[in-house]
């Protein structure tokens, strides 16, 4: 590079020239190429593979089994990920809800609110 004001020799990283003390324009840098596609654990579910998860919620025991997996798992598909939470949230506040109304049946039972008539 050459200082355009005193024609002197400038260093490729100088920011200023070391005869006149006038400051080095930079060209600016090349643009960057476009960013990559987002890894595999971004991309976002297609439909069927919605269902199948759905579906897979829809059997007992194994629903729980695979809910905790996926969303505990370190590695794999943030969607998947967030659907298992969103599962477990949604089970763990049914739970409650079923706890809360048997509880209070059976303080209705008890006080005698409710009879239980003709049940054996």
């Amino acid at each position: 590079m050459v200082c355009k004001k005193c024609k002197s020799v400038l260093a490729e990283d100088a920011l200023y020239c070391e005869k006149c003390g006038k400051p080095v324009k930079r060209k600016p840098a090349a643009k960057k190429a476009e960013a990559p596609l987002a890894p595999e654990a971004l991309w976002p579910l297609t439909t069927a593979q919605c269902v199948g998860i759905l579906l897979a919620f829809c059997v007992p025991l194994l629903n729980l089994i695979l809910m905790v997996i996926w969303a505990y798992a370190p590695q794999g598909n943030e969607n998947r990920r967030s659907l298992a939470r969103a599962g477990l949230i949604l089970c763990g506040a049914v739970l409650v809800l079923a706890i809360m109304g048997l509880s209070a049946f059976l303080i209705l039972v008890n006080t005698g609110a409710i009879t239980l008539t003709g049940v054996v």
